[in-house]
């Protein structure tokens, strides 16, 4: 966005340095003028003196003269009496007015992008938009696809490496919101990009495919839990495509080899630049598992040994006890049950 913003007033910049380059010169050589002006005046007075003609000369004009000549007098007093308008006071009005219009130009760009702003991110200034191609070939060649291997967890590990940032009080009271302080520092407080957490209900997704490898010995109850959390995952990744709202186009054609019309995804899209977002995270990189590090105010360390071992906690609000119960107790309520993996 701020690159937006800057690119917007360059036309206006430029247009301003070439009319400051065009206007000091001329500005300058008018003061000079200006300063010299007294010393002007007095030598074409000096001028007009010597070509007046004598006092004996004029009284012969007037005797051949039926009438006296005036004109000459008239004009002289005329310009004597007239104002002359400085050209260097056009000049600063014309500097004011061109400082007024720069300066309603700067204000609009300030003000319709706090307008535009409509929630709080610390991380706005690194939000720059650029037209990429999505590679939507049907086999795709990509690191973070096909069956599981080491390889393949690597690269997922990698892209959510910096999902964990600190960020300040101020950030979270513009959000209405508060967090997890940082151990040690002052006004710190742990959070995360959304992104990050909807590139977490994707891996989820995929290991889902895969359970038979990533979730093999999980009982019954747990197997319930992590349905229940890809379910949670699947539905915050609909709100974001909705919420986005990718308008891009995508075009249809025909194949020589296929009756039915085909989809062209590999159209432009407008897209944040991932580096740029990483840039800002890196240096407000947050390691929560570290050993002994996070602790919960009563229950201890959140990762004594500076692993995360896949069992979290979640509020299960429809969650009914097992067995037979009461009719008293034939209702649903909230209780703490293991969730296979958590976000982090």
């Amino acid at each position: 966005m701020a690159l937006l913003k800057l690119k917007a007033l360059q036309p206006i910049k430029a247009l301003w340095r070439e009319y400051m380059a065009f206007l000091l010169p001329s500005f300058s050589n008018l003061l000079t003028q200006h300063t010299n002006q007294p010393a002007i005046a007095a030598q074409n007075s000096r001028q007009d003196e010597e070509s007046l003609p004598s006092e004996d000369a004029t009284h012969e004009s007037e005797k051949l003269l039926t009438f006296p000549n005036t004109d000459t007098e008239t004009t002289r007093q005329s310009m004597k009496q007239k104002p002359r308008i400085k050209p260097y006071l056009v000049h600063g009005c014309i500097v004011s007015i061109y400082t007024i219009i720069f300066g309603f130009f700067v204000w609009k760009q300030r003000h319709y992008s706090k307008l535009n702003q409509i929630i709080h991110s610390p991380a706005e200034d690194a939000l720059h938009y650029e037209a990429t191609i999505f590679n939507a070939e049907l086999r795709i060649d990509s690191p973070f696809v096909g069956p599981p291997s080491p390889e393949v967890d690597k690269a997922w590990s990698d892209l959510l490496y910096y999902k964990n940032v600190r960020v300040s009080g101020d950030d979270l009271r513009r959000i209405n919101k508060t967090s997890i302080p940082v151990p040690g520092e002052e006004d710190s407080y742990w959070a995360a990009l959304s992104m990050m957490h909807e590139l977490h209900c994707v891996k989820r997704l995929r290991q889902f495919i895969y359970q038979e490898y990533y979730f093999a010995t999980l009982t019954e109850e747990e197997k319930r839990l992590n349905t229940l959390h890809t379910d949670h995952c699947l539905e915050i990744l609909r709100q974001g495509v909705i919420c986005r709202g990718d308008i891009a186009l995508v075009p249809m054609k025909w194949e020589a080899d296929n009756v039915k019309p085909v989809a062209d995804f590999s159209v432009p899209h407008k897209c944040a630049n991932w580096d740029s977002i990483i840039e800002w995270s890196k240096p407000r990189w947050l390691d929560i598992l570290k050993p002994n590090y996070l602790k919960h105010p009563t229950l201890g360390y959140s990762y004594p040994d500076g692993k995360n071992h896949g069992i979290g906690v979640a509020k299960d609000p429809d969650y009914v006890e097992p067995g037979p119960l009461s009719e008293h107790h034939q209702r649903r309520h909230k209780r703490d049950y293991p969730i296979i993996e958590r976000f982090p």
